[in-house]
């Protein structure tokens, strides 16, 4: 099974959770639990539309090697 780390951010306007291995898989909750459910739903529909077209799925990076941008992802 792959994990797929998640970068969390927090701001005024909630918790942004996003893949960075999956250009384009980010969600947004005003609670932990909202933004969590939010955040497994983003990753399956990815994993699913991805695999439906047949685009490659890119494999996970460790914890470890995962690079935070310096710019942090809004729920504005």
């Amino acid at each position: 099974m792959r994990t797929y780390p998640p970068i969390i951010s927090k701001d005024e306007a909630g918790i942004a959770i996003e893949f960075p291995n999956l250009p384009g898989c980010f969600t947004c909750g005003k609670s932990e639990e909202e933004a969590v459910a939010r955040a497994k739903e983003a990753l399956e529909g990815f994993l699913y539309v991805s695999e439906r077209n047949g685009d490659p799925i890119p494999a996970p990076t460790s914890f470890e090697k995962i690079q935070v941008k310096r710019e942090k992802p809004s729920c504005l």
